[in-house]
């Protein structure tokens, strides 16, 4: 079981008890989490932890995708950059 995300309504939880995977809607999560389709139950706890730590992991991964899609820069932009930076400081500006 996990949860999928936060509606309105509750929380969408993903259950793939029986083999099969299916979806259902609680309203608030109580000491544990009873599948109204399969039976499974799961520490509300646990859900909790998991659906946490599976945004930090996401977040992680658009943030290395964003790094890897950025332009890398010419090293003749750098090396100027680095020279009017040497400039600058050496006229006090």
């Amino acid at each position: 079981m996990n949860i999928i995300g936060k509606r309105a309504d509750g929380y969408l939880i993903e259950c793939a008890g029986n083999g099969q995977a299916h979806n259902f809607v609680v309203e608030t999560l109580g000491i544990t989490v009873h599948c109204p389709t399969c039976g499974d139950s799961e520490c509300s706890a646990d859900l909790a932890t998991n659906f946490v730590f599976m945004q930090r992991t996401q977040q992680r991964y658009q943030d290395s995708a964003a790094v890897m899609k950025a332009k890398p820069m010419d090293p003749v932009d750098i090396a100027n950059d680095y020279i009017y930076k040497r400039h600058s400081a050496n006229l006090g500006q």
